[in-house]
C-alpha cells in the first residue's frame, strides 16, 4: 500500500516542478544562441544565480547579527558572516571561491547599507572582511578541507591562523570607529575580536563537516537510540544551566561536552557547541542566566559571554577531532586485522 503523500513531500514536490521548468526554459532560450556563445551564457546564468543565493544568505545572517547587536546595547556578540563566507570558500568542489567572497561582501554591506546611519560601520566591518578573508583563506586552502578540518592538529593551525588575523584587523576597525565617533578602541576592540573568533571556531568548522562526503560509521537500534538520547539530554541540561539564575551550575557545560564528545560524531559536537552558544547569547540579551549576576552593564555581560563561546569552543573541539582520529584508527586497525584473520583463514585450507 503506498502512503499518502505529507504536505511537506507536496511542497518538495512542487518546488522540484517550478525548478525543473525554469531550467527548461532557460535551456530553450540557451538554444536560440549561437553555439559559441551558448557556453558563456550558461556560465553567466551560474555564476549570477550563485552570487544572488551566497549575497541573499549573507544578507539574512548579517541582519540577525546586526539586530542582536543592538539587542545587547551596541556589542557584537556572534559575527557569523566572516565563518559562512570561508567555508563556502573552502568548501569541496568549489570552482568559483572569489566570486562566493565577493558576494558575501555584497550581502554584508547590503545588510548595513538597509539600516540607516550606518555607512561608516558598514564600510568598516567590509573593510575588515576585506583585509582578514583573504589572509585566512589563503593560508588554510592547502591543509583545510571537508575531513581535514576534523584532524585535530588541522583545526588548532586553523583557529591560531584565525586569532592572528582577526586580532589586527579588529584593532583597525576600531581605531577608525574610534575616529569618526569617538568608541572607545579596548571594548570594541575585544568585541570585534570575540565576535569574529567565535564564528570562525564553531560555524567554519560545521559547514565544512557537514559538506564531508564519507559514510558515518554503521550503529545498531539500540546504540541510535542511546545517541540521541545523550543529544536530548545535553541540550536540556545546557538549557536549564544557561537560565537557571539563581543556581551556578554553568562550569557543568564544558564537563559535559567533553563527556558526551567520546559518543558522538565531530559534526554534532560542533552542532551542540553552535546550539550552545546560541542559548547563551539568548539568556544573556533576556537577562537570564548565572552570567547576570556580573557587575556592570550588559557590555560586560556580553563579555563574559563570548569569553565562554570561545572557551567551549578551544577546550572540546580539538578534542573531539582527537578523537576521531582515533576512532577511525581503531576501525582501520580492526578492518586490516580482520582481512589478516580472513587471509590466514583462507591460506589454510589450501
Amino acid at each position: 500500500m503506498v502512503p499518502a503523500p505529507t504536505p511537506q513531500s507536496q511542497a518538495l514536490d512542487a518546488l522540484h516542478r517550478v525548478l525543473d521548468g525554469l531550467r527548461r526554459r532557460a535551456a530553450a532560450v540557451l538554444t536560440v544562441l549561437p553555439p559559441a556563445h551558448r557556453a558563456r551564457a550558461e556560465s553567466l546564468i551560474r555564476s549570477s544565480g550563485l552570487f544572488g543565493l551566497v549575497a541573499a544568505m549573507l544578507f539574512a545572517a548579517s541582519m540577525l547579527a546586526i539586530k542582536s547587536t543592538w539587542m545587547a546595547g551596541g556589542i557584537m556578540v556572534l559575527w557569523p558572516a566572516d565563518a559562512l563566507i570561508l567555508a563556502m570558500m573552502l568548501a569541496p568542489g568549489v570552482r568559483r571561491p572569489w566570486l562566493i567572497y565577493a558576494a558575501g561582501l555584497a550581502g554584508v554591506l547590503a545588510a548595513f547599507c538597509y539600516e540607516d546611519r550606518l555607512m561608516v560601520m558598514a564600510f568598516s566591518r567590509v573593510g575588515l572582511m576585506a583585509c582578514a578573508m583573504p589572509l585566512v583563506y589563503l593560508l588554510t586552502r592547502r591543509t583545510i578541507g571537508a575531513r581535514r578540518i576534523a584532524e585535530a592538529p588541522v583545526l588548532l593551525r586553523f583557529l591560531v591562523v584565525c586569532a592572528l588575523v582577526s586580532a589586527p584587523t579588529a584593532y583597525l576597525r576600531s581605531l577608525l570607529l574610534h575616529v569618526v565617533w569617538h568608541f572607545p578602541t579596548v571594548p570594541l576592540t575585544i568585541s570585534t575580536f570575540g565576535a569574529t573568533l567565535a564564528g570562525y571556531g564553531v560555524i567554519t568548522p560545521l559547514i565544512l563537516m557537514l559538506a564531508r562526503r564519507e559514510k558515518p560509521a554503521a550503529r545498531s537500534w539500540r546504540t541510535r537510540i542511546l545517541h540521541w538520547g545523550l543529544v536530548v539530554a545535553y541540550l536540556v541540561s545546557a538549557t536549564v544551566a544557561l537560565v537557571e539564575t539563581d543556581i551556578p551550575i554553568l562550569f557543568t557545560i564544558p564537563l559535559a561536552l567533553i563527556m558526551i564528545a567520546h559518543l558522538v560524531e565531530f559534526a554534532e559536537v560542533a552542532i551542540l557547541i553552535l546550539a550552545t552558544c546560541l542559548i547563551a547569547v539568548l539568556s544573556s540579551l533576556h537577562g537570564l542566566g548565572p552570567l547576570v549576576h556580573i557587575p556592570g552593564d550588559i557590555k560586560d555581560k556580553i563579555y563574559m559571554v563570548q569569553g565562554f563561546m570561545i572557551v567551549i569552543t578551544a577546550a572540546t573541539l580539538p578534542m573531539s577531532a582527537s578523537m576521531r582520529e582515533q576512532g577511525l584508527l581503531k576501525r582501520a586497525l580492526q578492518d586490516a586485522l580482520a582481512e589478516a584473520k580472513a587471509g590466514s583463514e583462507a591460506k589454510s585450507t589450501f
